[in-house]
């Protein structure tokens, strides 16, 4: 028989900083966390550190790279804008004056009359606007509701981009 000493596995705090640290070695010198998008990888990030209250620092630097793009016109669909919006939110900043934009008013002002939030936004991205708006404590419809809940699947799920 082997002999050696048990090892607590490792406690929320110490992952969470283990995690916290393989973001920000993952950030680039201009602030942003590439993935699959660049914006929403960042916001992905933003949340992700406030939520393992770690990386002030690069909250503040991703959250400058956030500011610079959606000043320049570079967030501008409702899946982007709903993710930094939530961002911001998170990080305790205000969404409604961010980069220039008030992104609360741009994903409320993009809701047609059947409660999608945009021609062709993507079920997930329905679903982004909706947790944006409840983050910033923004009011939205129940139509807006109402067209997320249509889109489920019969199995309960819902698909990522169209409604079943």
């Amino acid at each position: 028989m082997a002999t050696g000493v048990a090892q607590a596995a490792p406690t929320r705090t110490r992952r969470a900083r283990v995690a916290v640290r393989y973001l920000v070695s993952q950030q680039k010198p201009n602030g942003s966390l590439p993935a699959f998008s660049a914006v929403g990888s960042t916001a992905d990030a933003v949340v992700s550190m406030v939520a393992a209250r770690r990386g002030a620092k690069a909250i503040d630097k991703a959250l400058g790279w956030l500011r610079r793009k959606v000043r320049n016109g570079k967030v501008e669909e409702v899946g982007p804008q709903a993710k930094v919006a939530l961002a911001v939110a998170t990080a305790g900043r205000n969404p409604r004056n961010f980069g220039g934009a008030n992104l609360i008013k741009e994903i409320q002002d993009s809701e047609l009359e059947n409660g999608r939030f945009g021609e062709g936004t993507a079920v997930f991205n329905q679903a982004l606007a909706l947790l944006a708006l409840q983050g910033a404590g923004a009011s939205f419809t129940t139509n807006s509701v109402e067209w997320l809940v249509d889109a489920q699947c019969g199995d309960g799920g819902w698909q990522f981009d169209e409604p079943a």
